[in-house]
């Protein structure tokens, strides 16, 4: 049942494996010894993706240390890397979430979020409620940690989180005045 697969899922978090079901941008799934292949589908550990770690990388570079913008990242990403799994382009949603992830400075978070059926925000008139899935943060003494291999170090990261701040406090479609030298 659901609730014997969830404990699975808890117990395996605690055994220090992750519990993601699609490896992260920047990593992939291996096995105890550390290879990929079948068996590191079950044991799931981290390792570094050869090319996708070096982009990550250079992302917190480009933003943490030279402060280049989200949408100038994407079009120099664009016109270098191919995007993310699904994707046909790079998104500044798509950088905002590398950035923001603890999983990049090696804090892979377990059991962080759930789903629950909620009310849908917009509703017609005279029609029935319609009820849609979402994911809802835990608390945070709930969530488990796993160490994964960091692809940052953790002035990096917290640099590069630093200048996303400042970009957000000084973008224009957040100022509250129009000034003439922003």
């Amino acid at each position: 049942s659901l609730e014997i697969m969830r404990e699975g899922t808890l117990e395996k978090a605690r055994s220090g494996r992750v519990t993601a079901r699609f490896p992260a941008f920047g990593f992939m799934f291996v096995d105890a010894e550390g290879n990929p292949g079948p068996k590191a589908r079950k044991e799931t550990y981290y390792a570094p993706h050869p090319q996708q770690a070096e982009i990550v990388r250079l992302i917190f570079y480009k933003l943490g240390v030279e402060g280049v913008g989200t949408v100038a990242l994407c079009q120099y990403l664009e016109e270098r890397f191919p995007p993310p799994r699904k994707y046909k382009h790079w998104q500044p949603g798509m950088i905002r979430n590398i950035i923001r992830n603890s999983l990049y400075k090696g804090k892979f978070y377990a059991n962080r979020r759930h789903r629950v059926t909620i009310p849908a925000k917009r509703q017609r008139a005279g029609e029935p409620i319609r009820m849609v899935k979402r994911y809802v943060e835990r608390p945070r003494d709930e969530w488990i940690l796993v160490p994964v291999p960091s692809l940052v170090s953790s002035e990096l990261w917290k640099a590069a989180n630093a200048m996303m701040d400042k970009h957000g406090k000084m973008s224009s479609r957040n100022a509250k005045n129009a000034y003439l030298l922003t």
